[in-house]
């Protein structure tokens, strides 16, 4: 078990060793987003711009454009409010600068204006701005050893749960690539980030109570997405839950269903993460469970959409 802000941190570390261009700018959130393990290792290689994420962008465009490769950290609600700087600055420049926003979805006491909710809604749609969120230690260190080695822009989503680690040694990231992390017929329920637990726990919940077999998928990689794979599921199970903890409105819903409507086959689905609200102060698991995000809230959800559009075709199709 470990967190993903943690595993943030040391892989940063250990990429700084390999890639020696690899610089961190903090906005004065160091111990907070865990880069303060980098600023102790690489101190000049380090940068601290203070309570100033306009500043922050800034500083990391003209790292990036001398020839660095800059990650830029501060909370997600933070540095994604900072948009028209990154889109004026990082984007219309094409400087390969990493934007990581850490405390992504609910986040817990510090309350509705430190919870990243509509980040990937404000990233996506930045030309040029690839949007990654890794589910496990693992997946978080892959990704970071990518971008270190990567030139393109990204934007980076780290999220401070504490998860068990679901993937194999020897796991590789790649952009634009899915990962099954249980098969099923009955229904594909597609997630991203810590979230992506919570999914499976409803996912073998509905197994054992309902016979359902649902197949459990993670996308890390939200731009660009798995197509094919999404595409796929469309095929072969024509019914999609997606669960988030993020706004419905232009977050993963969003990308499934977009991908989803250009299928020739037809498909309902189902979005279900935060719509359009604040969430209050209370401890995550009060706040997952406020939101229908634990695993008990999203196993409901399931069932409800199981019963009122897979019920029928499972009858039809899949006797006894």
């Amino acid at each position: 078990m470990e967190a993903l802000r943690d595993a943030l941190g040391k892989a940063l570390v250990a990429a700084g060793h390999r890639h020696p261009d690899l610089v961190v700018v903090s906005c004065d959130v160091r111990t907070a987003t865990r880069v303060q393990g980098f600023f102790k290792e690489f101190p000049r290689r380090s940068f601290e711009v203070g309570i100033a994420e306009a500043n922050g962008v800034g500083i990391a465009t003209g790292l990036a454009l001398a020839g660095l490769r800059p990650f830029l950290t501060s909370f997600s609600a933070f540095i994604t409010g900072k948009n028209v700087e990154i889109r004026s600055s990082i984007a219309y420049n094409r400087a390969p600068v990493v934007v990581v926003g850490t405390h992504g979805g609910l986040i817990g006491p510090d309350g509705a204006t430190h919870a990243g909710l509509q980040d990937i809604a404000v990233m996506r749609s930045i030309p040029g701005m690839r949007v990654f969120q890794p589910a496990t230690p693992l997946e978080t260190r892959a990704m970071v050893e990518h971008l270190a080695g990567d030139r393109h822009m990204a934007y980076l989503r780290i999220g401070r749960e504490v998860v068990p680690e679901l993937l194999e040694p020897g796991y590789q990231f790649v952009p634009g690539r899915g990962v099954v992390l249980r098969e099923g017929i009955d229904l594909a329920l597609i997630s991203s980030g810590s979230l992506v637990h919570v999914a499976l726990a409803a996912a073998e919940q509905l197994s054992r109570e309902r016979d359902l077999s649902i197949r459990v998928v993670n996308l890390p990689s939200l731009k660009p997405v798995d197509r094919s794979l999404i595409q796929r599921c469309v095929e072969e199970t024509g019914l999609v839950v997606t669960v988030e903890d993020h706004d419905v409105s232009g977050g993963l819903g969003s990308i499934v269903a977009e991908v989803v409507g250009e299928c020739p086959a037809p498909c309902q689905v189902h979005r279900h993460g935060l719509a359009d609200v604040f969430i209050s102060s209370a401890t995550p698991e009060e706040l997952a469970r406020i939101h229908r995000l634990d695993a008990a809230g999203v196993a409901a959800v399931v069932l409800a959409v199981w019963d009122k559009h897979g019920g029928p075709r499972r009858k039809a199709h899949r006797p006894g």
